[in-house]
């Protein structure tokens, strides 16, 4: 089976895509081998140019990860830190799941997700 792995140079990544090389072909994509999943030209290339039978998205953006600071609440973020968030996080994951499905019939999609990106202000709840 053919798996591609966003992100697969992070925390997440790494390790699944050790894990699923095992048994598979894993094709890695990650900013760190110098795909830029929030340029949509690179995206629609890489998809039309990859076929696989499964997507696993472990890319994000943590602005604390960025900065080698440690995570910090929703009060020390700021608007551009919010806004590449949303880019990373939202726009360049909705680009990817549709480039994927646009250039395979048939797949699998799995996003993962963590929640160490923003504290809450009270840790306690």
């Amino acid at each position: 089976m053919k798996i591609i792995v966003t992100g697969s140079e992070g925390l997440l990544g790494k390790e699944i895509s050790q894990y699923l090389e095992k048994k598979n072909e894993v094709i890695k994509v990650d900013l760190q081998l110098g795909h830029e999943l929030t340029n949509e030209e690179f995206v629609k290339e890489f998809f039309k140019e990859n076929k696989a039978d499964s997507l696993v998205n472990c890319f994000a953006f943590n602005d604390h990860v960025k900065k080698g600071e440690k995570r910090g609440t929703i009060f020390n973020l700021t608007l551009e830190s919010f806004n590449e968030f949303l880019e990373v996080n939202l726009t360049a994951l909705f680009s990817v799941c549709r480039q994927y499905a646009q250039n395979n019939e048939m797949g699998s999609i799995v996003n993962f997700s963590a929640t160490t990106g923003i504290v809450s202000a009270r840790p306690d709840i």
